[in-house]
């Protein structure tokens, strides 16, 4: 101890509790003074007296505070002369040995001075003052010290001064480790956390908290493995060793300290850190790695320590061998004398004695809590799959079962205990399926038969497990298929909910067989294997039978089916709502992804034409319905649905329309989307050669099926053939053909213009073809349908005006046909077709009463642009003879001129469709087409009718404000399309456009002058509906389109898809698990090192 040093202190020290004594005397006398002033009766000498001692005092008080100030400067001027001559100040680096002999006197002196001081406390405030310089004193020297001498003595020598202080906090960025790279510096280590942990007696908790933050237990053990792994001739006994020192010493501590919660915690969650760094970091043999889990599961299991329970599930059990784990189960659930399993069949046989743990979780919940939380983590630690390896190796699969029979029986049966336990067990269980799904099967037989006692907590308990991972086992179907048959409606409520959770959808694993029905591409397999599938449909058929009282000779499956039809049996509303579930169940079944049913060909054989008659005209809506669901089934699952030749000596046709009339027109849909690639692929065209076809297509059209979804699916499946058979090296395209046949289906019929359906399957075509570059299909066509229509008008005119002159008086009995089959009007004997009908007339036409305006088309914009087309090609000779005709008497009628179609249409095309530029391409090139050197032809036609130019300029307007209002969501996009329709706004009202001799260059750029090139004074021969390589195409995104196309989910196309949903898999390393709780920088940095130069004050 420096003696002087010690002095100067004392003296300072003395000065503040003089300060304080006089201070004590001015509050005596202030109150004094106080109480003579309210008192009127005091003598005068008394006041007088009071003022004079008052002033005697602040002389004094001055006085000593000028002592203490001197005594403070005393102290300082000692401190900074002692530091300043020390050789180190230079360099900060050991010099002599001399100086770190003084700077340990200095901090020795101060520290026991601080200790002192906490022992004799006569003055709080003198004290507080004096310790706040005191301290300011210690870290000016400490800081010094710890920045020269780094060894880890040397730290550990400052942490053992610490360790006396009564209170450390203010001092705890003196504790500065060094980085830890050996064994003998960890057992330093080691010690300095034994030391804190045995001998220091702070009574605040804080004191503790704050030296761990400082000590950074988990980091600096980690960057000690790190180091020591990288060393090969250290032993690993050594590092084993150390780890068990290190983890003894925290739990010791948790021992002792275990009423202050919030260190306890600290301290196991160091031990669980620790604990997952040793396991991630060394590689040792499993035998060690089970002795050291398990003693310390045990050091936390053992314990009373509420706190200490709380962190026994954070164990890393997955390191641990099954063997261990197995005896870690028995252990946690007291089954000491349980025997190890042989088979699954003996461990589900064998009766457990819960009784032991069950008292355990009477009588303490909490601890009851975390016990099965941990044996939820024993559970998770397990491997999935082990139950398909369960013959070689059941031990593994054996603590599942054991651990959650018991979580099973404590949450849903046990009557004292579900109360307590019900809400966590159940949560638990939704973890271990997660992992574990043949665990929801045990669920599921462990429930039915206990479902007296579970009722409504059946329901409770699968509301949370994970259904839709779980893999169905068949023995599963039996219980489901006995829930479904109960009286019970809890039970069959239990069992609708688990068939409709269940996953019907495609893993992203390939099958390796080859679809024999579709073997074009690859396909996803089922979640659920092809047999559960098939068994679930023939499961749900089965239940539906309730429903339909049955004789007893009635039992076989073919006879199940008849009867049902047959039956007089009278709907229920129950009834009615089970075969409307079972539909909705079945038809998300694969069914037509598995192979051939030997039960479906046996069904097969009982519908006969008169039975699916029979169906069809039954009465009775449940049994008709019931009926249709057993004839779906089993047309997916047998070779009808498979191979065109089997579907027409099948009845194939009859029986796609007793689902459709009597079962759900949906079903036909998914039908039709899966059996028509197929056919087209095996028989090409001859499924749409089949006259059949269009009968059955006038049935779906009534039940207001979308055709859209049916041609769509198909298209999309060409298209995936197509780009198989391209990988091949074939040129045929299934696209092509697809598109064809239906092109054919539709133009079979005469009047298909007059039906909204066969317009809406047009429509569809129309924009697949468009998106799929295949117009070269519909333009022909078109066109040669628009000459059919004028050629047979002309036929049906001839001969009406021919009934007209025969008659002489009635009614006009003209040909009804005429207005079925064309839109058209007479012209001075002339038929003008048109391919567009008008949406709110039908042609509900009667002899020649025919209507003299152009049809509109406001609902199939797809199709109206191709038929427009086809009709702009057409018209060109009328065009041609324009000018020569002068409006005197022209062959076509100025309604019907296609400049006027398209900007009636352009009118009405909603103003983000993709097709709206080329729309208004078209009607631009024909305004500004060039009929000779000094006419334009929309000079001519809009001369008569300038008002439907404003109409569309007002439209370009609203068109322009639409995308200018999209700029902020898509800036780039909606600027250009902005622009553009400005431009087209400005073309329309600048009139000297349609001069032949006006000079484009002269035109302002916002003018968009290239874009007006394209479509101006061009000829006949020069126009777009000649060469789509002249269309705007770069203001379509087809791309877009394409890929939204690709990519929607038309049904039967998930199988095909191979590309997965990017899953984050990864669970938290222990690296990152470590930097929750400390790292190098929560450590606080040592204070900044000052040497002053002595000034002595006078």
């Amino acid at each position: 101890m420096d003696k002087e040093l010690a002095s100067l202190l004392v003296n300072y020290k003395a000065c503040l509790e003089q300060i304080f004594e006089i201070n004590n005397k001015v509050d005596q006398l202030n109150t004094s003074e106080q109480l003579a002033a309210n008192n009127e009766k005091t003598p005068e000498k008394v006041t007088e007296l009071i003022s004079k001692v008052k002033l005697d005092v602040d002389t004094a008080l001055k006085r000593r505070c000028t002592e203490a100030n001197t005594a403070k400067s005393d102290v300082q001027y000692y401190i900074d002369d002692a530091l300043w001559n020390c050789a180190c100040r230079t360099t900060l680096k050991p010099t002599k040995e001399s100086d770190k002999y003084r700077l340990e006197q200095l901090m020795c002196t101060l520290f026991d001075i601080e200790k002192q001081s906490h022992d004799t406390i006569d003055d709080e405030n003198s004290v507080n003052q004096f310790h706040e310089d005191l301290h300011q004193w210690l870290l000016q020297v400490a800081t010094i010290y710890i920045t020269v001498y780094t060894e880890m003595e040397d730290q550990k020598r400052v942490f053992l001064f610490l360790l006396d202080t009564p209170h450390v906090i203010w001092a705890v960025p003196l504790i500065q480790l060094p980085p830890i790279y050996d064994t003998i510096q960890m057992d330093s280590y080691i010690e300095i956390m034994s030391q804190l942990l045995e001998k220091a007696t702070w009574t605040e908790e804080d004191n503790y908290l704050a030296i761990l933050d400082q000590l950074t237990v988990d980091y600096h053990y980690g960057r000690f493995l790190e180091s020591y792994r990288s060393k090969d001739n250290e032993k690993e006994a050594d590092l084993l060793n150390i780890t068990n020192k290190l983890t003894n010493i925290l739990f010791n501590g948790t021992r002792r300290f275990h009423d202050m919660r919030s260190l306890t915690k600290r301290l196991c969650q160091t031990i669980i850190q620790i604990t997952q760094l040793f396991i991630e970091g060394t590689n040792y043999d499993q035998d060690r790695i089970d002795t050291f889990l398990t003693d310390l599961i045990d050091l936390f299991h053992n314990t009373e320590n509420y706190t200490t329970w709380i962190f026994l599930p954070q164990f890393p059990f997955k390191a641990l061998s099954i063997q261990a784990l197995w005896q870690l189960t028995l252990q946690l659930l007291h089954l000491d004398d349980f025997p190890e399993p042989v088979t699954l069949e003996k461990i589900l046989e064998s009766p457990l004695d819960m009784d032991p743990f069950k008292s355990l979780l009477e009588d303490n919940q909490t601890h009851g809590i975390f016990m099965l939380n941990s044996l939820t983590n024993v559970c998770t630690s397990i491997p999935s799959g082990v139950d398909q390896l369960s013959q070689h190796d059941p031990i593994a699969t054996c603590i599942l079962i054991v651990v959650s029979y018991v979580l099973f029986q404590i949450a849903f049966i046990d009557k004292e205990l579900r109360s307590m336990y019900y809400r966590d067990v159940r949560d638990h269980f939704d973890i271990v399926c997660q992992q574990h799904s043949f665990i929801a099967s045990l669920l599921l037989r462990w429930t039915v038969e206990h479902m007296s006692k579970m009722q409504n907590m059946a329901l409770y308990l699968f509301h949370s497990l994970p259904i839709n991972k779980w893999t169905v086992l068949k023995n599963d179907l039996k219980w489901l298929h006995q829930l479904l048959l109960s009286e019970s409606t809890v039970d069959i409520q239990l069992a609708k909910y688990i068939i409709e959770n269940l996953n019907y959808g495609y893993t992203y694993v390939m099958d390796t067989e080859i679809s024999k029905s579709q073997p074009w591409h690859s396909r996803r397999r089922p979640f659920l294997g092809y047999d559960i599938h098939e068994d679930l449909a023939f499961l749900i058929l089965d239940a539906c039978q309730r429903f339909q009282p049955l004789s007893d000779t009635n039992k076989g499956t073919i006879d199940l089916v008849t009867s049902a039809v047959v039956s007089n049996y009278i709907a229920t509303n129950s009834g009615n709502d089970f075969i409307h579930w079972s539909w909705t169940i079945v038809q998300r079944l694969k069914l037509y992804d598995c192979p051939l049913s030997t039960r479906a060909a046996d069904i097969e054989l009982s519908l006969t034409p008169t039975f699916l008659r029979t169906v069809l005209n039954s009465y009775s809506d449940m049994s008709a319905s019931h009926s249709a669901l057993v004839i779906y089934v089993s047309l997916m699952l047998s070779a009808t649905s498979r191979h065109f030749l089997r579907f027409e000596s099948g009845d194939g046709w009859l029986k796609l329309l007793t689902i459709l009339k009597r079962g759900k027109p949906e079903a036909v849909i998914q039908i039709m989307s899966e059996m028509i690639p197929s056919f087209v692929y095996m028989h090409g065209d001859d499924l749409f050669n089949d006259a059949s076809l269009s009968d059955f297509l006038k049935h779906l059209f009534l039940t207001k099926v979308q055709m859209e979804s049916i041609i769509g699916a198909n298209v999309w499946q060409a298209q995936l053939i197509d780009d198989s058979v391209m990988d091949q090296g074939f040129g045929f395209s299934y696209v092509d053909l697809m598109i064809h046949c239906w092109l054919k289906t539709v133009f079979r019929k005469n009047d298909w213009i007059n039906q909204r359906a066969m317009v809406a399957i047009m429509d569809s075509l129309c924009r697949l073809a468009f998106i799929l570059k295949r117009r070269k299909l519909i333009h022909p066509m078109l066109i040669e349908e628009y000459r059919r229509l004028e050629r047979q008008g002309n036929q049906q005119l001839q001969q009406q005006q021919q009934q007209q002159q025969q008659q002489h008086f009635g009614e006009n009995n003209g040909s009804p046909n005429l207005a079925r089959f064309i839109r058209s009007m007479v012209y001075e004997g002339n038929v003008v077709p048109t391919l567009l009908a008008n949406n709110d007339e039908w042609f509900g036409l009667r002899g020649i009463n025919i209507s003299k305006a152009p049809g509109i088309n406001n609902h199939h914009i797809w199709f109206v642009f191709e038929a427009l087309l086809a009709e702009t090609a057409v018209e060109r000779p009328y065009r041609e003879e324009i000018l020569k005709e002068n409006f005197k008497h022209p062959k076509r009628p100025l309604d019907f001129f296609s400049i006027y179609r398209w900007l009636q249409h352009i009118l009405i095309v909603p103003v983000d469709h993709p097709l709206l530029p080329l729309f208004l391409q078209m009607f631009f090139c024909l305004h500004y087409q060039k009929l000779d050197d000094t006419t334009t032809l929309g000079s001519i036609l809009f001369n008569k009718k300038p008002e439907l130019l404003s109409k569309l300029r007002d439209y370009i307007a609203n068109v322009q404000t639409y995308f200018g209002q999209k700029m902020i969501m898509a800036p780039d996009l909606a600027e250009r399309f902005q622009q553009l329709y400005y431009a087209m706004w400005l073309w329309l009202g600048h009139n000297e456009l349609l001069k032949h001799d006006y000079d484009l260059q002269q035109l302002p750029t916002h003018y968009n002058v290239d874009r007006l090139k394209l479509c101006y004074l061009r000829t006949e021969d020069e126009q777009p509906w000649y060469d789509e390589s002249l269309y705007w195409v770069d203001l379509v995104d087809r791309n877009r389109l394409l890929q939204e196309f690709m990519q929607y989910p038309w049904e039967s196309s998930e199988r095909f898809r191979t590309k997965g949903k990017s899953e984050d898999c990864s669970t938290s390393s222990l690296k990152s698990r470590r930097s929750k709780m400390t790292s190098e920088s929560t450590a606080a940095p040592l204070p900044p090192v000052y040497f002053r130069e002595p000034n002595k004050v006078t």
